[in-house]
């Protein structure tokens, strides 16, 4: 296995897409085959948002947040599950709805990826590439989406881990109902979550 660090940096308050909780923070040894290091508060929901366009026919432009958690206890697999999120802005974006809840496990998405597929300490500015979340259940006006959507991609930071972390949707396509989403997830101000 190559030595890596998974590291969450996060200091949360709000929703979309990773976590919050408690002030303390705690680092354990680097570099250690198979060890979660973080900085920062316990992990349990980190948010991210940002300008999608959903195309099922019509092009649909909205703000898209996505609430959830980063996974790490089952090494050397990392998951990334959402929980909640909302979308907003004109009329027909309302009228979308994701069918997350945050208390029904059966809602929720989740991607896997293995730590293989991770950047290391050296190159933590690295995309992670090909994620693909399971269990969408989309209502738009035009009819459901659901499935699977991918190629969906994760770094970490644009020019350095303390910069917002992003997760791109460029083309990704939904499985079941001819869906696709373009656009920039970006963690919050006030929290960022890092990978590595």
């Amino acid at each position: 296995m190559k030595n890596m660090k998974k590291a969450l940096i996060m200091a949360i308050g709000g929703a979309a897409l990773m976590g919050a909780a408690s002030a303390q923070a705690a680092v354990s040894p680097a570099n250690v085959p198979n060890q979660f290091d973080y900085a920062g508060p316990n992990v349990t929901s980190v948010a991210f948002s940002g300008t999608t366009t959903l195309v099922k026919g019509i092009p649909l432009t909205c703000e898209l947040k996505l609430v959830g958690d980063l996974v790490t206890s089952a090494l050397p697999d990392v998951s990334i599950v959402v929980k909640d999120g909302s979308v907003t802005g004109s009329a027909l974006c309302l009228a979308v709805n994701l069918n997350l809840d945050p208390s029904d496990s059966t809602t929720w998405w989740t991607a896997t990826k293995d730590e293989t597929a991770l950047p290391n300490d050296a190159d933590a500015l690295n995309p992670i590439t090909n994620i693909t979340f399971t269990n969408l259940n989309i209502s738009t006006p035009l009819g459901p989406c659901s499935g699977t959507i991918s190629p969906v991609s994760f770094r970490n930071g644009d020019t350095d881990v303390s910069d917002p972390s992003v997760f791109s949707f460029s083309n990704a396509a939904i499985s079941s109902g001819g869906c696709t989403v373009t656009g920039d997830l970006a963690s919050q101000p006030n929290g960022d979550a890092n990978i590595w």
